[in-house]
């Protein structure tokens, strides 16, 4: 929002995520079950850090300044070194159900934005 620079070495790594208050819940709900085994939640798809970026520049109307020289004060959270998408078939096959990526970060998004603003 400031115009600074946002450090990312490679953009097109995909990587999922999950609503704070899904995750309570999926994680209790899976507590109080008796699945046992590895299992995966988060919201339906997953989006690369470019794609985020775009995203949220279509929001705000304004373009984003990236760059490929990292630093420690630039360096983006969602610079991965690899892609971190997962799998929720078992998860939904169980009977859970997860929002979906595009509308969750588009009202992530418009909060966030309007808490900066402020």
């Amino acid at each position: 929002m400031n115009g600074e620079p946002i450090g990312a070495a490679n953009p097109d790594v995909r990587f999922s995520f999950i609503l704070s208050d899904e995750a309570a819940e999926f994680l209790y709900s899976l507590g109080e079950s008796s699945y046992v085994g590895p299992i995966n939640p988060g919201c339906k798809g997953d989006i690369s850090l470019s794609e985020l970026i775009q995203t949220i520049e279509q929001q705000l109307g304004k373009k984003a300044v990236i760059t490929s020289v990292l630093t420690k004060n630039n360096a983006s959270p969602y610079g991965l070194p690899g892609s971190w998408a997962i799998n929720t078939e078992r998860a939904e096959k169980l009977g859970y159900s997860f929002s979906d990526l595009t509308q969750s970060l588009t009202g992530l998004i418009e909060y966030y934005s309007a808490v900066a603003a402020k």
